[in-house]
């Protein structure tokens, strides 16, 4: 886990850049064993052969996006896999690091931020009654006229309602609040969003705790409240689903309704991500966005 101290946010910042580094080949490696190299590592010949191409030019990032444009399927942890074990292996370098996409500070989204969703109010009921002895009344000569509190000018009588509301803010634990904050600081929601423009929603919840952790809307009309109620019903469905049905553990779910296609996984802790797409993605580049977003988050996992 990257804690906020100085070291941690230098595993941060490393963490962050791994996307915009520039890798070019080792200089005694011709285009032809490269490409021989890239084959051998993607299996794919028309992805090797683009990958040559953009090497050396893009950073990560901007490689998977162009290899969308080219209907070619690559998350940028994809790439990123692939040209660091080339690296590791001695075949490429890391020459610079390109500066994030300005439209990623720019997108157009609705963020919320460790927004609490309150849980019912918690009814704090008046004491019961106490039923007092009985006295003796006296004549009406000997009362004195007490003034009602209508009658009294004072600022400082108040009326005190029956019943008060006490609303339930739980707080966050020391390590899932710097978790929060790694993922907030690395812009991973916000990359998602650049490079798929697919996705409408990203949300990272606690369901023990009601708490929306971190969550990125575009042009979708669906409140925090409404997606937490609905990510702790799908989820204690679908651990009892698996468990009846002897599957194992869960790992994620996809929904498909009319306009969208909803996938969730549940993480460590009972934290719950889930993300989503419109119907016109392919179900293949979802899963694997998906799948790769989950991997960058479980990197951030204590």
């Amino acid at each position: 886990m990257m804690t906020m101290s100085g070291d941690g946010h230098k595993e941060l910042k490393k963490f962050r850049q791994r996307f915009y580094r520039i890798y070019e080949p080792s200089p005694d490696l011709g285009k032809k064993d490269l490409l021989r190299l890239f084959i051998k590592a993607t299996k794919q010949r028309r992805l090797a052969e683009l990958i040559v191409e953009f090497i050396g030019k893009y950073d990560v990032n901007t490689i998977a996006q162009k290899l969308r444009r080219k209907k070619v399927a690559m998350s940028a942890m994809d790439v990123f896999d692939i040209l660091e074990k080339l690296r590791k292996d001695g075949y490429l370098r890391v020459v610079g690091t390109g500066l994030p996409k300005e439209e990623i500070k720019r997108i157009e989204a609705k963020r919320v931020t460790k927004k609490v969703v309150e849980a019912p109010p918690h009814i704090v009921e008046a004491p019961p009654a106490i039923e007092a002895p009985p006295v003796e009344i006296p004549g009406i000569e000997a009362l004195e006229v007490i003034p009602t509190p209508l009658e009294v000018e004072s600022p400082e009588v108040q009326l005190v309602p029956i019943q008060q509301y006490v609303q339930f803010r739980p707080s966050l634990p020391e390590h899932l609040s710097r978790f929060v904050e790694g993922v907030q600081s690395a812009e991973i929601f916000e990359r998602y969003f650049a490079l798929n423009e697919y996705v409408k929603a990203i949300v990272l919840a606690s369901r023990e705790a009601n708490i929306v952790l971190h969550s990125l809307y575009r042009d979708i009309n669906i409140t925090d409240t409404n997606t937490l109620a609905f990510l702790a019903t799908i989820t204690e469905h679908s651990d009892k689903a698996t468990r009846v049905l002897e599957l194992g553990e869960f790992k994620e779910t996809i929904i498909e309704a009319d306009l969208y296609y909803i996938m969730l996984s549940r993480l460590k802790y009972e934290i719950v991500l889930a993300a989503v797409f419109e119907r016109d993605i392919p179900l293949g580049l979802m899963i694997r966005d998906f799948l790769s977003l989950k991997k960058e988050i479980t990197e951030l996992l204590p």
